[in-house]
């Protein structure tokens, strides 16, 4: 009998599997492998009354079909409107800093029937000496950890937070990597649904000088990578079509070749074209920032932009993107108007923005917000948002959520779901299909460098 499926939290059995035995009699054969009754037809003899025939009817053996079948209902976990959260999990707990101080932190993708984190930490660093790798975890959608964390990289000198996708058959981590440093170059890594890693890790680019990955998407055959780079003397956006392998398919596409610098690039796949959006002060004063769009075909060709997005007289940061039902929705940090929200804008296909930016966050007693980390996933229609808030409560961060639909219009929105002491450097969504899930990493301030990283499944009920 196959054990039913697990989606989370939410899905339960609520009958039990009542079986009949099938019938037959055991061992009902001559020592030569024959059966009696059988021979008798053989020898043209009349069966009708023969004992020894086997006298399966079907009200011998008839079961009830109801009762054949593992009866497992799926309980409407809405029995109530609003947001219901999960039990919070600690992931990891390394005694170094996690996610070091280029970003990104951790990141979640959902693939298989279970969840994969990926992060970097520096537990390995010894004398000040910067030793950090990548590790990974399995978790089912309700936060049980599946196994035990695996290191995917293993070199000296930084390995940089992973993007993570999943990628048909395994889970693939794409990094920044100094392990040769002065040259810093892309590299991957997989594990597979069960927690173990598959296949050893990969160098993917040989001519970085500093490479910083910003993110990356599934095609159904393909990685879809965007990375930062100074090899042309300034910060551009790259990109390249990545198998899990590591192999580059085709060339390297520099995305942005303008002065100024580009950092945090967020990759999404339509079905048919890339969308790639970032962080780039070409458009802005020195170290001030505007979000840049492009647009990619199946081969990497850029086909449309860049361009800017956000308005030309306010610092945008951490742009992120997601697209749902012919919708892209971007979404950044905005410093306009003197505040400190988070702002989202919707896009066709084209590339031609559809919903003007407006705020999604909202300060309290109007008191500026510090925002940061915004994670946006898509639904079957509209899209999830989760970001780091202190709310006016410096040092004392919590982890908020909001979910809009293809217009953009806020169904859920400001809405903090955790409550935890510490400063939270980064979060990550993912969407199941079935609900959310939520990582987040922490630095309490009471040690200096040591950070912990947490994940909890939730559901909002409209």
């Amino acid at each position: 009998m196959a054990c039913p499926p697990r989606f989370g939290f939410w899905i339960v059995p609520i009958l039990a599997v009542v079986l009949a035995s099938c019938g037959g009699k055991e061992g009902n054969g001559d020592e030569d492998g024959e059966v009696d009754g059988i021979d008798d037809v053989a020898d043209g003899q009349d069966v009708e009354d023969d004992d020894d025939v086997v006298d399966e009817t079907v009200d011998d053996v008839a079961v009830d079909a109801v009762e054949d079948v593992v009866d497992e209902e799926v309980v409407d976990p809405c029995t109530s409107p609003g947001l219901h959260t999960g039990t919070a999990v600690l992931v990891a707990d390394p005694g170094g800093e996690i996610g070091a101080d280029t970003g990104g932190g951790a990141r979640l993708a959902y693939g298989g029937g279970v969840i994969g984190l990926g992060w970097s930490d520096g537990r390995e660093e010894e004398l000040g000496v910067t030793n950090e790798e990548v590790y990974f975890q399995i978790l089912d959608p309700d936060g049980t950890l599946v196994g035990t964390e695996v290191q995917v990289s293993d070199a000296a000198l930084e390995s940089r937070p992973p993007a993570v996708v999943w990628a048909g058959d395994r889970f693939v981590s794409v990094w920044g990597d100094s392990r040769a440093m002065p040259a810093g170059n892309l590299f991957l890594g997989g594990v597979d649904a069960a927690g173990s890693l598959a296949g050893a890790e990969a160098q993917v680019t040989t001519d970085g000088v500093n490479a910083m990955l910003g993110g990356a998407a599934w095609s159904g055959s393909r990685i879809g990578a965007a990375w930062t780079d100074n090899k042309d003397s300034t910060m551009d956006i790259y990109f390249a079509l990545v198998g899990t392998d590591g192999s580059i398919d085709g060339s390297i596409t520099r995305v942005q070749d303008a002065a100024g610098n580009s950092f945090n690039a967020s990759v999404v796949w339509s079905g048919s074209s890339y969308y790639l959006v970032w962080a780039d002060t070409a458009g802005g004063a020195i170290w001030e920032f505007r979000i840049y769009l492009a647009i990619l075909d199946a081969s990497g060709s850029v086909t449309s932009g860049p361009t800017m997005i956000s308005p030309s007289d306010s610092d945008a940061k951490m742009p992120v993107a997601a697209w749902s039902d012919g919708v892209l929705a971007v979404c950044w940090e905005d410093f306009r108007d003197s505040g400190h929200e988070l702002y989202c804008a919707g896009y066709d296909a084209s590339g031609t923005e559809t919903v003007a930016s407006a705020p999604v966050s909202s300060t309290a007693g109007n008191v500026p917000s510090a925002i940061l980390s915004p994670s946006l996933v898509s639904l079957a229609s509209g899209f999830g948002l989760a970001w780091a808030d202190e709310n006016g409560v410096p040092g004392d961060d919590e982890v908020y959520f909001a979910q809009l639909s293809t217009s953009l219009e806020v169904d859920l929105g400001d809405t903090p779901l955790t409550v935890s002491d510490g400063e939270i450097t980064a979060v990550s969504l993912v969407w199941t299909g079935a609900g959310y899930g939520v990582a987040w990493v922490v630095d309490d301030d009471t040690t200096v460098g040591e950070d912990t990283l947490h994940y909890m499944p939730f559901l909002y009920c409209e």
